[in-house]
């Protein structure tokens, strides 16, 4: 049985990294990025979704940390990154390196383990949007998926009103997406992304997001 454990707010993907990397393009679709198509976004206007799809990376764990005061435990992994895990997550972690568990990607490229998303689009009558966003990885690569941790943020940049949220889930599948789709009121110009903290840990491997993102604009 699946467990649900959603925490709202909090998102750790500061949105002020996302201004400056998206806010800088003068017209949301002056980029050259071209609209998603056959987003799994609901009843949206499609037309107007500007995302790109992200790579899940694989690597493996080498250590776990004590849990800190905010309540998670650090996971170092093979390539020098660190994620934060809770408690469920850094258990499992801790019990695999304790009985020696090889846990390595198997016959794959670094790098390939699936691809994460977030799409933001405007709802069907144009009087805001809804969020959606996930992860497909390759079973081949990650083994059996045990738990996920999932953080979104971004921002009204238009009126200045941020949101976040962050999910973590057990036994959450191969292709997992968030439980709901997050619908924000009002016209402007929408951004947002995934952290890179972002991660579904597996049995033979741990596939961390490379942080996609989404904008769009309500007139």
């Amino acid at each position: 049985m699946k467990v649900r454990n959603m925490v709202r707010g909090g998102a750790a993907l500061a949105v002020a990294s996302l201004l400056a990397s998206l806010v800088a393009v003068p017209n949301a679709y002056a980029s050259g990025a071209a609209p998603v198509s056959g987003a799994s976004v609901g009843q949206v206007n499609e037309s107007k979704v500007v995302a790109n799809v992200e790579p899940m990376v694989a690597s493996t764990v080498t250590s776990v940390s004590p849990v800190g005061a905010n309540g998670m435990s650090v996971l170092t992994l093979a390539n020098g990154v660190r994620l934060n895990a809770p408690a469920p997550i850094a258990d499992a972690a801790r019990q695999q390196l304790s009985r020696h568990v090889s846990i390595q990607p198997a016959d794959t490229v670094t790098g390939s383990c699936g691809s994460s998303y977030i799409y933001i689009a405007p709802n069907s009558n144009d009087s805001g949007v809804v969020v959606n966003t996930g992860y497909d990885v390759e079973p081949s690569v990650i083994g059996t998926v045990l738990f996920n941790y999932w953080d979104a943020s971004g921002s009204n940049v238009t009126y200045n009103r941020s949101w976040g949220n962050q999910w973590s889930e057990s036994s959450p599948g191969y292709d997992w997406e968030n439980p709901y789709y997050q619908a924000l009121k009002g016209a402007g110009f929408y951004i947002g992304g995934v952290s890179s903290g972002s991660y579904a840990y597996g049995t033979n491997a741990i596939c961390y997001s490379e942080s996609p993102t989404s904008r769009t604009d309500v007139p």
